[in-house]
């Protein structure tokens, strides 16, 4: 299943994530960076597993969003 926004709120992305994490027997797969635009996700206070969803940063080829696979 992949999960993805079209926005950079971290309550609409890292914290959903992290409440899935908590709530349901799932876990995050490791997404492979294409570039310097993709970061991984922010994990301050969530789970470890947050850092595996991937946030791409708004440029001149993408725009903003979250995604975790």
């Amino acid at each position: 299943m992949v999960y993805s926004t079209c926005t950079l709120n971290r309550k609409e992305n890292e914290e959903i994530i992290d409440w899935a994490l908590n709530n349901f027997d799932i876990k995050i797969m490791n997404i492979d960076r294409l570039d310097n635009n993709f970061l991984n996700g922010i994990d301050i206070g969530l789970s470890d597993e947050v850092k595996k969803c991937i946030r791409v940063i708004p440029n001149e080829v993408y725009e903003g969003f979250l995604c975790a696979k």
